[in-house]
């Protein structure tokens, strides 16, 4: 399914010899139709590049779609380590799982933020409601589920320093 306005139709023409070779119907060709959608607004550098399918994901429930996938697939946050340099012939599948909740208890926060979101942005709300002790990781691009795969740090400060626990989701067992 494209979801975008930017496609293109590729044709393969299979001669009449080799179908009458593999004894497949007498056609003068078979077309194939693959839609290509375009990444270049998905990674960084913003180099023009293609994929064979492209879906958001926004809830735990369309995870499923991933599970479903034939063939190769790729799973992407805001691709800001990222750079497509050619086309890629699979799915990417977009995680835009978003919300941010925050609890304060006697002596500290916990934070539940959901994958999609965007770090910096989590980084200034947190410091509009008076949270501290991220501010030093602010500015770095990426999404929140990218900082534990990434250990980000700067300045002295690493994700892993604040972080309690990290909520996965198996797509081989296809639960939490």
């Amino acid at each position: 399914r494209a979801t975008s306005n930017s496609w293109r139709l590729m044709l393969k023409f299979t001669p009449l010899k080799h179908c009458l070779k593999e004894h497949k119907p007498a056609l003068a060709f078979i077309i194939e139709e693959v839609i290509l959608v375009s990444m270049q607004g998905l990674h960084s550098f913003g180099l023009k590049a293609e994929a064979q399918a492209f879906e958001t994901i926004s809830t735990f429930d369309e995870l499923d779609v991933v599970k479903s996938c034939q063939g190769s697939y790729l799973i992407l946050g805001e691709g800001t380590n990222t750079v497509f340099i050619e086309n890629y012939m699979g799915s990417v599948f977009k995680v835009a799982l978003k919300g941010i909740e925050i609890n304060k208890g006697a002596s500290s926060y916990r934070i539940k933020v959901g994958a999609g979101e965007n770090w910096h942005h989590l980084v200034k709300q947190l410091l509009e409601v008076n949270v501290f002790g991220l501010e030093n990781l602010a500015y770095i691009p990426g999404t929140v589920g990218a900082a534990p795969v990434q250990n980000i740090g700067a300045y002295g400060a690493e994700f892993s320093h604040f972080c309690h626990s990290v909520s996965c989701y198996d797509l081989t067992q296809n639960k939490p």
